[in-house]
């Protein structure tokens, strides 16, 4: 399950606040959802990323290329 958000949103989030809507998106869900947010919410040791696309014209710039994870 993918989500966009618009760039800059989520990012200065305190902890609170990612944490609900951590569970706002996959509390209806299925499999060990439910088990990973409550530990999710039990735990002191909480760390949320936003992550970051790029969109390149070219990978490539004279003899430096992008390849693996970068490309």
């Amino acid at each position: 399950m993918g989500v966009q958000k618009k760039p800059g949103e989520g990012q200065h989030w305190d902890t609170a606040r990612q944490k609900a809507w951590l569970r706002e998106l996959f509390d209806r869900e299925e499999w060990l959802f439910g088990r990973l947010l409550d530990g999710m919410d039990a735990t002191e040791d909480f760390y949320f990323e936003v992550l970051h696309q790029l969109k390149m014209d070219r990978w490539s710039n004279g003899r430096v290329i992008l390849i693996g994870d970068a490309a």
